[in-house]
């Protein structure tokens, strides 16, 4: 049986070349030449943490960290958690994690989430790809201390889409975007949600 790890981990390069460089190289297949440049010597890799599995602090962390100005990591993760619905969880500099959240999936806590945004009120915002009140996922609110409020339902009578499959942006108002990938009913759109 083959064993896939997750990972949350730090590289740091020794030399002038960033990471953006890097990733871009490797988008495009040109690894060859670029290490024929000039030679990457990671100085250091750390793995922050290794996520333990779907009841533990959940699995699959598919989508971009969030860095608060304590140096602190939030993500999440697809699946797993207490109810399998995906987590919430915090990398702290000393490596050390926690799940803020589990997704209890169904009409109460929606399930698959994206990525969490900070907003400047401390709390963090998302989306979730699945349940909510319709079954087409939600926007939901996430306190520091992990209380979760769900903001919007999407895929109902309101025709806003459904399976919110990014996070959302926050602008200097507040206002919070999104993209849907909706239904026949509702294409593709671009929201935006005001929860002030």
């Amino acid at each position: 049986m083959k064993r896939v790890l997750c990972l949350v981990f730090r590289i740091r390069w020794q030399g002038e070349l960033s990471l953006i460089t890097i990733g871009m190289a490797l988008l495009l297949g040109d690894v060859a030449s670029l290490s024929a440049q000039q030679p990457l010597t990671p100085q250091a890799f750390t793995v922050l943490h290794s996520f333990s599995g779907p009841t533990g602090d959940g699995r699959n962390p598919v989508t971009s960290l969030t860095l608060d100005s304590s140096g602190n990591l939030y993500g999440t993760t697809l699946i797993g958690g207490t109810a399998n619905g995906g987590t919430v969880f915090v990398v702290r500099p000393d490596g050390s994690e926690a799940v803020l959240y589990s997704f209890l999936l169904g009409a109460n806590g929606g399930g698959n989430p994206s990525s969490v945004t900070l907003g400047t009120d401390g709390n963090f915002y998302g989306t979730t790809l699945n349940g909510g009140a319709y079954s087409g996922g939600t926007v939901f609110k996430l306190s520091e201390t992990g209380t979760e409020t769900i903001l919007l339902s999407l895929g109902g009578p309101s025709n806003d889409g459904r399976s919110p499959r990014a996070g959302l942006v926050m602008d200097a108002a507040g206002n919070l975007y999104c993209t849907t990938f909706g239904s026949a009913a509702a294409p593709v759109k671009v929201r935006a949600f005001s929860f002030q």
